[in-house]
């Protein structure tokens, strides 16, 4: 053991400062993280609407030839029939 006597307040300062500094870059990389989350929210919301587009799209082409298929049977039944 040391022959110095342990000198609280010195220690208490000290851990104060450190724990000061600690919150401080907490509280940085919270505003970080933050501003990270609003990026990517802002992403999600264009992909989700991105992907909504894209599957209405499918089912439109889907209907679309579905359609296409209905009245090219139509038309060869009718033909058919002349």
């Amino acid at each position: 053991m040391s022959d110095r006597p342990f000198d609280t307040h010195a220690v208490t300062e000290n851990l104060k400062r450190l724990r000061d500094e600690l919150k401080v870059h907490f509280e940085l990389g919270k505003m970080d993280a933050h501003d990270e989350w609003e990026r990517l929210e802002n992403k999600w919301q264009d992909f989700a609407q991105k992907a909504e587009l894209e599957k209405s799209a499918k089912e439109v082409g889907t209907a679309f030839s579905l359609l296409a298929e209905e009245l090219e049977a139509g038309y060869k039944r009718l033909k058919k029939g002349l």
